[in-house]
């Protein structure tokens, strides 16, 4: 499945015109096919550390083809100084641990990416995000639909905008049947606190053969990732939707390439099925 979207990506990356607040740009299709282009899909969390994927793009109708870099140097950056070399963990993935970057209050970081025989790309400035804490969770049976529904509730600082994702994942006796995005980092789908006040309440119809547990993960990201993908899905539903008279575009923050660096932080909670 991660193979499959991260094609997707490539192929609509190189099919459309990009665009974002800090790196606004138009691709000149006449030159895209002389040199490839650095894809970097990355983040970085205080918990997790550094994970990026570097790859190429590959021509709109030939996705199929190889989009390895040949050992790429990928660097982290604070503050516009390079601070340490990823270790490469397969041809795609690149990391550093937690326990090896300085994280500061206010400190930008960034990814560097160097390529023979490409143009070196380089992520905008992210700062890190807060990690915010789940109050409760509970789940209320729909006796006329005949279905679940699990409501989460959180306290949200009020003082600036805020970013979610939301990942539930059902457990019995440990077990989860939940095999498709177990390796995700973030959760492709994101949301914002727009519309509450201090305290957030998120409910999500799930469906679950039999269950003694459910884990809900919060995560705070950036606000960037949340464009992207506001911009990524609204471009799906604009190309395959024959309705739109408008193709709407994806933002990029990759300069000389195209993808996202983004930040973000995650609280764990277990619900325990009440037994009766």
């Amino acid at each position: 499945m991660q193979r499959i979207f991260d094609n997707i990506f490539c192929f609509l990356l190189t099919m459309i015109i990009f665009c974002s607040c800090e790196l606004t740009k138009e691709i000149d299709y006449k030159t895209t096919g002389k040199t490839d282009w650095i894809v970097i899909n990355g983040f970085i969390s205080k918990e997790h550390g550094v994970n990026v994927l570097v790859k190429k793009t590959v021509s709109p109708n030939r996705i199929d083809d190889n989009d390895i870099i040949d050992k790429p140097d990928v660097w982290l950056h604070i503050n516009n100084k390079a601070f340490a070399r990823l270790v490469a963990i397969d041809q795609y993935r690149y990391y550093l641990p937690p326990d090896s970057i300085e994280y500061t209050p206010g400190a930008l970081y960034n990814i560097h990416v160097d390529a023979v025989g490409m143009e070196s790309a380089r992520s905008g400035e992210q700062q890190l995000v807060s990690r915010f804490e789940i109050d409760t969770v509970y789940v209320v049976h729909d006796t006329i639909n005949w279905n679940e529904k699990i409501y989460i509730e959180f306290v949200d600082d009020t003082e600036k905008d805020n970013f979610y994702a939301i990942k539930i994942d059902c457990f019995k006796d440990g077990e989860t049947d939940n095999y498709f995005d177990l390796n995700e980092i973030v959760p492709k789908y994101t949301f914002t606190d727009e519309g509450y006040n201090f305290q957030v309440k998120k409910s999500f119809q799930f469906s679950c053969q039999d269950y003694d547990s459910i884990q809900v993960k919060l995560y705070s990201v950036s606000e960037n990732y949340h464009h992207f993908l506001s911009s990524f899905w609204d471009y799906e539903i604009s190309y395959s939707d024959y309705n739109y008279d408008t193709q709407y575009v994806v933002e990029t923050q990759i300069e000389n390439g195209f993808g996202f660096f983004a930040s973000y932080e995650v609280n764990n909670y277990i619900y325990k099925k009440p037994i009766y």
